[in-house]
């Protein structure tokens, strides 16, 4: 989203800022989202408080596309220009956890598993009797969220021993029951890749019925 901006906002935006030494944060003092950065409008837009200061700061209109503006401080409401940096969102994520921001587990408030049930899913997933859909069914979780919990996708921080990929050999019925379950519409690609443990390359020539055609 393209944010055009006239001397007026700038003085504005301005007001709303504690400014301090160059090296210290430059809290926000205005409103603030539910996601705790804070939110400043321009011509009825509205736009991060940390990101109009980027812009500001580097003379441009707009964020490029993918790429997010990220804090050294990791304080959401700074907009000290010299605290901000641009990214990708994998690297803000990295960032996240190499500085240990992130909610973890079953602290998360989306989480529909605990640790507990990480590690009784790893056992149960390790033994290749029990089919992924089973499990899922059992903890009434997607077999995607069961596949990564058990491979050590998420949950890392849980002690206990990870399982390898299950990696079904392909054959004519296996390749039938992709494309029924991709043609829902309920599963992507790269989620059919994690749970049948097949390179992306392959699982696009099932889909594209290249290859096991019927």
């Amino acid at each position: 989203m393209s944010i055009l901006f006239g001397s007026s906002d700038v003085d504005r935006f301005w007001s709303k800022v504690d400014i301090k030494d160059s090296n210290e944060c430059w809290n926000w003092i205005a409103g603030i989202g539910t996601n705790g950065y804070g939110q400043f409008s321009v011509k009825f837009k509205k736009i991060g408080a940390h990101q109009f200061s980027y812009l500001l700061h580097n003379n441009i209109y707009e964020i490029p596309d993918k790429l997010c503006v990220c804090h050294r401080c990791d304080n959401r409401i700074c907009v000290n220009p010299k605290h901000l940096w641009l990214g990708t969102y994998k690297d803000n994520s990295e960032d996240c956890e190499q500085k240990n921001r992130t909610t973890k587990g079953s602290k998360h408030g989306n989480s529909k598993l605990t640790e507990d049930d990480v590690v009784e899913i790893r056992k149960m997933y390790k033994n290749k009797q029990i089919g992924i859909k089973d499990i899922a069914d059992i903890f009434g979780v997607s077999r995607t969220i069961i596949q990564r919990a058990a491979t050590g996708d998420t949950w890392k921080h849980v002690d206990s021993p990870i399982c390898e990929k299950r990696n079904k050999a392909v054959g004519l019925d296996l390749a039938v029951e992709i494309r029924r379950l991709y043609n829902t519409g309920e599963y992507k690609q790269k989620e059919l890749c994690d749970i049948y443990g097949l390179l992306s390359s392959e699982m696009s020539e099932i889909i594209n019925n290249k290859i096991w055609r019927e």
